[in-house]
């Protein structure tokens, strides 16, 4: 499932979970998706990737030497690093290793010697990079022309990185090497052999990184890194490559604040010189992208709400609204506000929802849980949280989340009517109900529902269910979907 994902995020699956064209060009090249991905991105920098791919392919060029010739050969490999980053250093290994081969001073193998280098891996490294450039030119695909250290290519080439690897970057966490991994919240350190690793540079480590390989096995490193800018440009390349749905799934911590903040800032501050007048009069607010708009950042910064979340949140409603179309679901027409909208919404969710029903024991806030027997607070960020509702909370409630390791509380509540609790007996299955376990909230549930039945609806109500000849003709539920 992870791989699905992983293909998902990479755009490589269209919305049939079959391969997308994009994916049909990727499996043409044998390297894994995120490299693949990486080499197709459309930055002036293919020739300086397909060396970063050769090299990552290939077995690593750096050797191990007795311990006594240990300092010499890191020297030899410090004349190799790159201030920016493993992936740069990989380049000024493999133009050495070209450069030496046009050489006439020495033999090859010597020269490898000398800088304690594999030759075997640089050999192969070679094929796989001319081979790599072949497959491109078969599929008529440009192979630009080297431009190594530009500042320019510099750039492209950590985007073009960023293209493929957008799920694989860390940030130190407390500036002293701890690397916390975004996707799956691990600490790891660099990688010794890194020329991050090394002591001159453990002074001066990046905030940010995009790294190749995260090894548990050899203490808990990331090896081959690159550090990625704290310009906010190139972070908002970072928030462009990859999905916004990645950044939905991203687990809540520190780090995905930070990179929402920076998204924000970018958006919310007005440019300098001479882009301000651009910004002050668009007229042609159609014409503009949607994050672009400084009135609908500053909106976001007035009323303490995110921008990046909201931004999320109507393109996975965009998504979802595409999918309920595709299959043929009817999307009505919005009627937020009308008691009958809120009725259905409510029993829209409980019948989701239905194993997620808490009741209020003792007119004090301790909610009793169903189905495990546990006991909650609301959490003190809900609508019913704030003091003023204190005094008044609902009885019965559905909720969204429990967690046990925030003060013990349930999130995202909505109050359910002492009506409205015998819909949730019938939107849940007789046997959910059979295995509850015991308590006085199941039997006051059993109690209103004896009660609901037994008893005729007063005044007009009763010839309705009387003559209710075409009552399976009408939907179950009719949740307006807002």
């Amino acid at each position: 499932m992870q791989a699905l994902e992983e293909l998902d995020y990479l755009t490589a699956l269209d919305n049939d979970g079959n391969l997308s064209e994009i994916a049909v060009i990727m499996s043409e090249l044998p390297l894994e998706p995120q490299m693949a991905k990486s080499l197709l991105a459309e930055f002036d920098c293919v020739s300086e990737v397909l060396t970063i791919a050769a090299m990552l392919t290939a077995p690593s060029c750096f050797l191990a030497p007795p311990v006594e010739f240990k300092q010499k050969a890191l020297a030899c490999h410090h004349s190799f690093h790159h201030a920016d980053g493993d992936h740069f250093t990989l380049i000024n290994v493999y133009n050495a290793y070209k450069h030496s081969q046009h050489s006439s001073r020495s033999s090859l193998a010597q020269w490898c010697a000398d800088h304690y280098l594999s030759l075997a891996a640089l050999q192969t490294a070679d094929a796989v990079r001319a081979e790599l450039t072949e497959i491109l030119r078969r599929i008529e695909l440009q192979v630009s022309s080297p431009a190594f250290g530009s500042k320019t290519n510099r750039l492209n080439t950590k985007q073009v990185l960023l293209a493929g690897f957008f799920m694989q970057v860390a940030r130190d966490i407390d500036g002293s090497g701890n690397y916390f991994i975004l996707t799956h919240k691990h600490v790891a350190q660099i990688h010794p052999l890194s020329c991050y690793g090394t002591e001159p540079q453990k002074w001066n480590l990046p905030e940010w990184v995009v790294y190749h390989e995260h090894t548990l096995s050899e203490n808990n490193c990331i090896r081959t890194v690159t550090q990625i800018s704290a310009r906010v440009s190139l972070f908002y390349e970072f928030i462009c490559m990859a999905p916004q749905y990645f950044f939905y799934n991203l687990p809540p911590s520190e780090s995905k604040e930070v990179l929402q903040h920076i998204t924000e800032h970018s958006l919310a501050a007005p440019p300098k010189g001479k882009r301000e007048p651009q910004i002050q009069n668009n007229t042609t607010h159609e014409e503009q992208p949607y994050e672009r708009c400084s009135s609908l950042a500053q909106w976001c910064a007035d009323h303490y709400l995110s921008l990046a979340a909201l931004q999320t949140a109507d393109a996975v409603r965009a998504e979802l609204t595409e999918i309920l179309r595709r299959i043929e679901l009817q999307v009505s027409s919005p009627a937020f506000g009308s008691k009958t909208n809120r009725l259905n919404t409510k029993q829209v969710l409980l019948a989701g929802f239905f194993m997620q029903v808490a009741r209020d024991i003792d007119g004090s806030g301790n909610y009793f849980i169903l189905t495990h027997k546990h006991v909650a607070q609301i959490h003190p960020l809900s609508c019913y949280g704030t003091e003023p509702h204190k005094r008044n909370l609902p009885e019965w409630v559905v909720y969204h989340e429990h967690t046990l390791s925030e003060n013990n509380c349930i999130r995202t509540v909505t109050q359910i009517s002492a009506r409205s609790s015998g819909m949730f007996i019938c939107m849940a299955p007789q046997y959910f109900f059979y295995n509850l376990p015991p308590s006085e909230s199941k039997e006051v549930l059993q109690h209103i529902t004896e009660h609901s039945l037994a008893a005729p609806p007063k005044g007009k109500r009763e010839p309705q269910i009387q003559n209710n000849a075409t009552h399976e003709e009408q939907p179950y539920e009719r949740c307006v979907i807002q």
